[in-house]
């Protein structure tokens, strides 16, 4: 069950999921890597040191999905150290899924749909 999201959260978790949507992507230094960096199927955690590029890496796992066709609107990215989302709590996740269905409405449901969380750690 979602915990109820006080004004301020929700309001900024709509705006980063619309975000992540519609605005560019950005433009790094690609990062190379040698080795699985997906099993099908699994969750895809990106570990490394501070500032080695793992954000960098995420966009470009995104682009790549473009790339090969997929829909823009399959591959939505939050960042969670954002501060306007200090407070967010596991139990209210919930909502990103509710808002994104009222949002992506006669989208393709056979395509899976890659959500991409960066810091997601923070959120107790």
């Amino acid at each position: 069950m979602n915990e109820p999201l006080s004004r301020p959260l929700r309001e900024a978790l709509t705006d980063k999921l619309a975000e992540s949507l519609t605005g560019p992507l950005p433009q790094a230094t690609p990062r190379q890597l040698y080795g699985t960096t997906s099993v099908s199927g699994k969750v895809t955690a990106i570990i490394g040191m501070r500032r080695a590029g793992k954000t960098t890496f995420v966009h470009q796992l995104r682009q790549r999905r473009l790339d090969q066709g997929i829909s823009r609107d399959h591959v939505p990215y939050i960042n969670f150290e954002d501060e306007l989302l200090a407070g967010l709590q596991a139990s209210q996740l919930g909502f990103l899924l509710d808002e994104y269905g009222r949002r992506v409405t006669g989208s393709d449901t056979a395509t899976t749909v890659t959500w991409c969380f960066d810091e997601i750690q923070v959120v107790p």
